[in-house]
């Protein structure tokens, strides 16, 4: 783990009260944090915690931190996890390079707050900067949903992600189609309209779900916070 990733993890873990339940991201900024957190549980502290990925159940399990489901009906208190891009003057992120887009976004609806990891190249002027929005899609209607994608003004040119030769395919079952993203002028509008399609299940967009965004570069730690309206 580097210096930046570990800051990162601490300073989240100074979030997490005795008893709390926590909703537990994807990707290596969520990674460094199951690790810090696996050492503060083996020292007694007593949590809850519902994983946005197999991936992730699978690391928290392997480290005896207790993994949970949405049973209860009380919300979480944090999610914690990472994000692609953030937007510094809105907080608004793009997420879901890793493929955890879905869960990700349900484990931030049950919590209180989500508090976002990254490191300082994450951090963007306007969204779309990376160059990257993942879309999720039902597999069955890939060719009708491409085809609707590349008519929108935005030219964002989807191509279905491939691991190993195969299609990726989500823990849900789904496909993922990776738009080449220039920053658009109205991230909403275009957000409602990837989502008016049928066969998309989820975008990249995630607006106005983070509430603390901790940001490392070179050692040190700056917290941006949202700002209330």
């Amino acid at each position: 783990m580097d210096n930046d990733l570990a800051m990162l993890a601490e300073r989240a873990l100074q979030l997490v009260a005795d008893g709390a339940g926590i909703g537990l991201g994807t990707g290596r900024a969520a990674n460094a944090f199951i690790h810090a957190l696996a050492e503060r549980v083996r020292q007694g502290l007593r949590i809850s915690c519902i994983p946005t990925s197999e991936a992730t159940a699978q690391l928290a399990g392997s480290l005896g931190i207790p993994v949970g489901t949405l049973d209860s009906d009380a919300p979480l208190d944090l999610t914690v996890d990472g994000a692609d891009e953030v937007e510094e003057g809105t907080l608004n992120l793009i997420k879901g390079w890793g493929g955890a887009l879905a869960r990700e976004r349900i484990v931030a609806a049950a919590s209180r707050r989500q508090v976002i990891l990254v490191t300082a190249e994450k951090l963007v002027p306007r969204l779309g900067v990376r160059g990257k929005l993942p879309v999720e899609i039902v597999p069955f209607a890939e060719p009708f949903v491409r085809r609707r994608i590349q008519q929108l003004p935005e030219g964002l040119g989807p191509a279905q992600r491939v691991e190993s030769g195969r299609p990726f395919v989500t823990d849900n079952g789904h496909w993922i189609l990776d738009c080449s993203l220039r920053p658009p002028p109205d991230v909403f509008a275009l957000d409602r309209s990837l989502r008016s399609i049928p066969g998309v299940v989820d975008t990249g967009f995630f607006l106005g779900t983070a509430s603390v965004v901790l940001v490392a570069e070179g050692g040190r730690l700056r917290e941006i916070t949202k700002k209330r309206l």
